[in-house]
């Protein structure tokens, strides 16, 4: 077998889940079948305890099978549709697995919500965290601190969606800080009846964001804007969101209208 057919094959097995061993010994079988334990292991380089332990992996995945010849156990290949049907077995461990994961995600969930002494950390890619933060906003009901790079702050957060967080934050009563750096006539934000409830302060010129965080009740999504797109961190801890709504505070502080 030629080593570029024999590497591409290789690759493939390994891809059926196969570790090194066994596919040297599958590729072994194939060019010296019928073989014994012994001649395998030479072939591979193997112990023979190992080479027996892996020829034994190999017999119950059906890629090999074994005869006698007298007393003499020989290994060959399975036929070529073998590889077939060990496709097929890990299909159905992966939906039997995907079943499983689905009824002990309740225990799963129930048994992170007793650590409450540790932090709960999620991480989303793209603008998927807008629509979570604005979904979890009307259970939250609690008021947002945001700190941002306005520009990349406008390109990614258009005023229809801003609009809509607004008239569920002004339902609850609840206020919206905002603090961008003085290039603030990059976001042109929203006039409606809900400004009342929209304070934007700016940090003086010299200081520059390329980043983001939102501050709201006890959670903390730290944004980082990169290329026009976004990927966004989010922590859920009573004594970091504490902290974080100090420094806020500070921050504030040393902004302007």
């Amino acid at each position: 077998m030629a080593k570029i057919y024999e590497d591409q094959i290789i690759l493939l097995l390994k891809r059926l889940w196969l570790t090194d061993n066994e596919c040297q010994i599958f590729i072994c079988s194939l060019k010296t079948w019928p073989s014994t334990v012994i001649q395998l292991a030479k072939y591979t380089q193997l112990k023979r305890i190992t080479a027996h332990a892996v020829i034994e992996r190999l017999l119950e995945k059906w890629l090999l099978l074994k005869t006698y010849n007298k007393k003499k156990r020989l290994i060959y290949p399975n036929t070529v549709d073998s590889l077939e049907r060990l496709l097929e077995k890990k299909k159905y461990e992966i939906k039997s697995l995907q079943e499983d994961i689905q009824k002990n995600e309740p225990i799963l969930k129930s048994i992170q919500s007793r650590s409450r002494n540790f932090p709960k950390v999620r991480f989303y890619k793209g603008k998927e965290w807008i629509d979570i933060m604005l979904n979890e906003v009307i259970q939250d009901k609690e008021d947002m601190n945001v700190i941002s790079d306005s520009q990349h702050f406008n390109d990614l957060i258009d005023n229809d969606f801003l609009e809509k967080s607004l008239a569920i934050r002004n339902k609850y009563h609840l206020n919206i800080k905002m603090i961008f750096p003085s290039g603030f006539e990059h976001f042109c934000y929203t006039q409606g009846t809900y400004k009342q409830k929209l304070d934007i302060w700016t940090l003086p010129t010299q200081d520059i964001l390329v980043g983001g965080m939102t501050v709201r009740g006890k959670k903390i999504a730290y944004h980082c804007y990169e290329q026009g797109f976004i990927t966004t961190t989010i922590v859920e801890d009573d004594s970091i969101s504490n902290i974080m709504r100090f420094m806020f505070q500070n921050v504030w502080m040393n902004a302007k209208k």
